[in-house]
């Protein structure tokens, strides 16, 4: 990366980490939205991980594409997910992000989300069309992480949606029933 372009880029992410709007706005030109770093994360990238709707909002406005994944297949979505700011679920799923896209590891939004026991963005994802039997490269689906996470709420509602799950400890299972 160039660098005016690279210097253009940290500004712009260092903004966006600080929650600085008018900076976000006034750094978000195409170079810098494009440029990623070493592990392939990119503005919008930080903005999901950081929960931040509004600058997401800006990137997206700005030309950032919604399901551009890091090195590792991590999305946008599946950062917000993990964030736990619903708000910034909902942007990136307004613009379009895939919903049941999987990283390397096979986990999912959904997932994520389960696993930080956040029901208000389970509901985002699952009405769009999040998948409940997905399963990841362990054999986890949704319903696993919320076990595991003693996400009662989470559990509930994935089990309500027909997920399963593969056999948990009597201490975890005891936690749903």
């Amino acid at each position: 990366m160039p660098e005016d372009t690279g210097l253009a880029a940290q500004a712009l992410w260092l903004a966006i980490e600080r929650g600085d709007l008018a900076t976000v706005r006034a750094q978000a030109v195409p170079s810098a939205i494009a440029s990623r770093d070493d592990f392939g994360r990119g503005a919008l990238a930080r903005a999901a991980a950081a929960g931040r709707a509004d600058e997401i909002a800006v990137l997206l406005r700005r030309g950032a594409l919604a399901d551009v994944a890091d090195s590792y297949g991590i999305t946008p979505l599946m950062l917000a997910a993990d964030s736990g700011d619903a708000a910034a679920v909902e942007e990136l799923l307004r613009a379009g992000a895939a919903v049941n896209r999987a990283d390397q590891a096979g986990n999912t939004a959904l997932m994520r989300a389960a696993r930080g026991g956040n029901v208000e963005i389970l509901q985002r994802l699952l009405a769009r069309g999040a998948s409940v039997a997905s399963r990841n490269v362990q054999d986890w689906s949704a319903l696993d992480f919320a076990l595991s996470a003693r996400a009662t709420p989470c559990a509930s509602l994935l089990r309500a949606r027909g997920a399963s799950a593969m056999a948990h400890g009597t201490a975890v299972q005891e936690v749903i029933t």
